[in-house]
């Protein structure tokens, strides 16, 4: 059973979600390699993400307050057997990246024209603000994968 914030913030989520989709455009796969720190794009086999929206301010549905969100697409070819995707917004704090919201596992799995993922956080906290990615998952070939990446870090003002 979910309660009414978070079912308010699924609603948001999926409404978010449609508005950056429409958007969507066929991901560019060539991107740089993963692993390492804040390039906004990783890869990992015949799999990629790539920042697509880094963290930014999103004004509320009501227009009351501000939310962060950050976005990526995720694009493989070929199609892998099992896939997860997970996304943690972080915010510098005490001298250390500190994770703030981390987004369900999204177990969709990807094809060559690449989805977006879309996180949202239902609160404005002003600061440097980052997001980690970490995608695993096996190949069709039955290769394991994974990609650990942090993205561009941003400064929330809100």
């Amino acid at each position: 059973m979910i309660n009414a914030r978070q079912a308010a913030r699924t609603a948001t989520g999926m409404a978010l979600l449609g508005l950056l989709l429409m958007g969507a455009q066929k991901c560019d796969t060539t991107t740089s390699g993963g692993g390492g720190g804040g390039g906004g794009a990783g890869s990992q086999g015949d799999c990629t993400f790539q920042e697509v929206r880094p963290p930014s301010t999103f004004p509320a549905p009501d227009g009351s307050t501000l939310w962060i969100t950050s976005a990526v697409i995720v694009a493989c070819d070929p199609p892998p057997t099992s896939h997860r995707l997970v996304m943690q917004l972080q915010k510098y704090s005490g001298g250390a990246w500190v994770t703030i919201w981390i987004e369900h596992p999204d177990t969709t799995i990807p094809g060559a024209g690449g989805y977006r993922s879309v996180i949202v956080y239902n609160a404005c906290d002003p600061g440097r603000w980052r997001l980690k990615v970490r995608i695993t998952g096996s190949t069709k070939a039955g290769t394991p994968y994974q990609v650990d990446q942090v993205t561009t870090t941003s400064r929330i003002t809100c």
